[in-house]
């Protein structure tokens, strides 16, 4: 089911609510390294896409295969140990937890020092480990500040955090620059390129265009649930499936 260079591929996934279907046997391959942009009108199954790779949700229908794994059936847990990390739209933070505890709780489930004996550790060592996720992302500073107490911007850099203190091979982030200022979105882009600069394959659902083009090799649109484009971001401005899809009414995301 993989193909050479091919770190996930999607054959006809298709997943349904009801009568209404999320994703229409959507077949979509990501190529190993890079930022892949994954884009569409509010309600085109892009969040139900990165629940089904992640293992939040089953699809009905199709198979997901990541490098020579079939992780279909996967559940989340075993789809993590595997390398995949991901966020959320809405944060998934602990909130009343100090930064430097959100990311150590992150990274004890790694393969990592912290892996096999997280909390039993010294403080040091633990901090040994956790700081250069957080100096990456630029709260090292505020390690022992109260998550809650972050603005929004620190918060989903927080959450980034958490993502790599398992060490993955692939990230799929949901919107990680939402609600975030001009300036935080630009640092947002640029931790982004680092990421991808690193050896890590990105997944990013994201709104803001400038953002998607400005650091995406390839993006991916979905539309009512199927895949309309697939391409360089030239490629994918210029269909004209692409731009009849934006003239649409936005719902809410499926």
């Amino acid at each position: 089911m993989t193909v050479n260079g091919t770190t996930l591929l999607l054959a006809g996934v298709t997943k349904r609510f009801g009568e209404h279907i999320a994703l229409d046997a959507v077949d979509l391959a990501i190529e190993t390294g890079g930022v892949h942009g994954l884009i569409g009108p509010n309600g085109s199954g892009k969040t139900t896409l990165l629940n089904i790779v992640s293992g939040v949700l089953q699809p009905e229908g199709g198979g997901i295969a990541y490098g020579d794994k079939d992780i279909t059936a996967a559940p989340a847990h075993r789809i993590a140990r595997l390398g995949i990390a991901r966020t959320f739209q809405n944060l998934r933070i602990f909130k009343r937890l100090s930064v430097f505890d959100n990311v150590c709780a992150a990274c004890s489930g790694s393969g990592g020092t912290l892996g096999r004996f997280g909390g039993l550790l010294p403080r040091r060592w633990r901090y040994d480990e956790i700081a250069p996720f957080l100096s990456f992302v630029g709260l090292l500073e505020r390690a022992e500040d109260i998550a809650q107490d972050l603005p929004l911007g620190a918060q989903r850099r927080l959450e980034l955090a958490r993502a790599l203190a398992g060490r993955p091979k692939l990230v799929l982030l949901d919107e990680p620059a939402g609600g975030m200022t001009p300036v935080e979105t630009d640092h947002m882009a640029e931790l982004v390129s680092d990421i991808a600069g690193q050896g890590i394959t990105i997944v990013m659902v994201e709104h803001k265009m400038k953002l998607v083009m400005g650091v995406c090799e390839r993006v991916a649109v979905l539309h009512q649930g199927r895949l309309i484009a697939d391409g360089t971001p030239g490629d994918v401005q210029a269909d004209p499936l692409v731009k009849e899809a934006y003239m649409g009414t936005r719902g809410s995301d499926a």
